[in-house]
This record gives structure tokens, sequence and C-alpha cells, in this order.
């Protein structure tokens, strides 16, 4: 339990720090100023998000078929599910992006995107050192498949981003979409977290791949850019996870 505690408390306390500059920026920048309470609402998701990810350290009630994490996945995106349903007020589901885009011609940019990825993504990570291979199993095909887009777009570009914009609004138009600060934090978050490494038990440590945050962060743009135009998450998670899939086929 210490490990997990220290491994929960730890990664908040940097994910949050790291963030820190980007709250202030949001804070002097924002008319009128907003109540400080959604960014401790955002801070108290974050630490819930992180105790989820890694319950099955401490309590595992889902088995972690291949070795993936199934359990902290499949938390991640009940809690906002939950929240959309238990307080509907608060955390309404149109407003977190939970129903389907409400116009068809919406789910036009998910082929734009996958498009683009395959044209831009792909070549960018051959150039850095990827070649084509495959490193899957089967275990590890259907996880990437399916809970990475499901936990971390309806809590990131789901939840926290919802947080976020009813905070600091969404005062700016770029490429045919309304954004604020929370697309911002949202994309550097998701940009962090790939990149940052904490071991806990057998010797604590933290490690920073600076390298590691570049392609995640330029993929979360392409995320919340999915959520703003179609009003939804889920063609988020299905481009969230044709990433994935796609990215077992590079070594």
């Amino acid at each position: 339990m210490q490990d997990y505690l220290q491994l929960v408390l730890v990664s908040t306390a940097i994910d949050l720090a790291l963030l820190l500059p980007f709250f202030l920026a949001a804070y002097v920048t924002a008319k009128p100023r907003p109540s400080p309470r959604p960014a401790l609402l955002f801070a108290a998701f974050v630490l819930m998000d992180v105790a989820l990810i890694y319950s099955h350290r401490v309590l595992p009630l889902i088995p972690s078929w291949g070795g993936w994490n199934w359990q902290g996945k499949f938390l991640e995106a009940a809690v906002p599910v939950l929240l959309a349903l238990l307080l509907p007020a608060a955390f309404p589901a149109v407003r977190m992006g939970l129903k389907l885009p409400e116009q068809r011609s919406r789910w036009r940019a998910l082929p734009i995107a996958c498009v683009l990825y395959a044209l831009i993504g792909i070549p960018v990570m051959l150039l850095m050192g990827a070649h084509l291979g495959i490193n899957t199993d089967t275990p590890r095909a259907v996880f990437e498949a399916t809970m990475p887009g499901l936990g971390e777009e309806i809590m990131y570009r789901g939840l926290l981003l919802l947080v976020l914009n009813e905070a600091f609004g969404r005062p700016w138009k770029f490429a045919g979409i309304q954004l604020g600060w929370g697309f911002v934090i949202v994309t550097a978050m998701f940009g962090f977290i790939h990149g940052i490494e904490v071991k806990a038990g057998g010797g604590f440590a933290v490690n920073f791949y600076w390298s590691a945050m570049i392609f995640p962060a330029a993929t979360g743009a392409v995320l919340a850019w999915l959520r703003e135009r179609t009003g939804s998450v889920w063609p988020s998670v299905l481009f969230h996870n044709f990433v994935n899939t796609v990215n077992d086929f590079l070594v």
C-alpha cells in the first residue's frame, strides 16, 4: 500500500507541477477572472485518475490478460460515465461528449484524421528510427484496439476538458473549432504522461523522457480537435485506438 500511495501521489504531483504554468497563464488572461474551484476540481480528478490507473496493484479485480492494465483503463472510462449518470446537472453527458455527434457530417473529421496520420504520422515515425514490422500478440492487439482510447478519451477529452472549458471558456477559433486553455492544458498533459516514468517499490525513481512527449502531444492535439469538431469523444476514441493499432506494426 505504501508503494501504491507513493506512486499515485508523486505521479500526480509531477503532472500538476508541469501544468502549473499553463494554469497561471489561463487565469491571468481569462476575463472575467474564474474561480479557483475548477482548478482544484481538475487536480482532484487527476489524482483520482492516477489512483484508478494503478488500482490493480492493491486491489486486482479484472485479470491483466497478457500483462496489460485492463482494470485501470476500464475504471478510467467508467467513472466519468457514472458521474454523468449520477450527477447530470454538474456533468452533463452531452457537454462531456458522451453522445454520438449530432450531425453525420461531423464524422468526416475522423477519416480525415486517419488519412493525415497515415501521410504524416507514420513517415515521421519512420524518419525517427522506427521500421515496419509486427510488434504485437493477441492480448496486446485487443487491448490497443479498445482500452486506451476508451479510458483516456472519456477521461481527458471528456471529463477533464469539460471542467476546463467550463472554467476558461473557448474564446479562440482555429481549424474550424472553438477552443481555449482547456484544449492546451489537456494536450500538454497528454504529452507529459507519456514521457514520465515513476517507479515505486524495490527502489524509487522518476525518469523524464522529453522526446517521448512530443509525438503523444501532437497526437493529443488531433484528438482534442476531433473532440471539439464533432462534439463527441467517440470519434477521438476510434482515432486513438486506430493510432495505437497502427503503431503495433512499427518497431
